[in-house]
């Protein structure tokens, strides 16, 4: 490795029409920001401000967002919802 030297990495999702946020990620272990007709994105972490921040941003930009707090009610999701994308937080 070498100072200010490094890779960037970009990642493409399918692309979805702007809405404006409708809703609120809530506190419980499983929230959704689900109006408009974008691409559905499972969220998983289990810090709440990432969580909800995560959820806002990919929302904004026209997706369809589930979230869960934890490892089990995100299987549970997954395997409800078939989202075309899953973001998890691996630690």
């Amino acid at each position: 490795s070498e100072e200010h030297v490094g890779s960037t990495f970009t990642l493409w999702v399918p692309g979805g029409q702007r809405h404006g946020l409708e809703g609120t990620a809530t506190k419980t272990q499983v929230a959704a920001l689900t109006s408009g007709d974008g691409p559905l994105v499972l969220c998983i972490d289990d810090d709440a401000p990432t969580l909800d921040l995560l959820a806002r941003a990919l929302h904004k930009e026209g997706y369809r967002v589930l979230t869960a707090a934890e490892g089990k009610a995100g299987l549970a999701l997954a395997r409800q919802a078939r989202p075309a994308v899953i973001t998890l937080d691996v630690m």
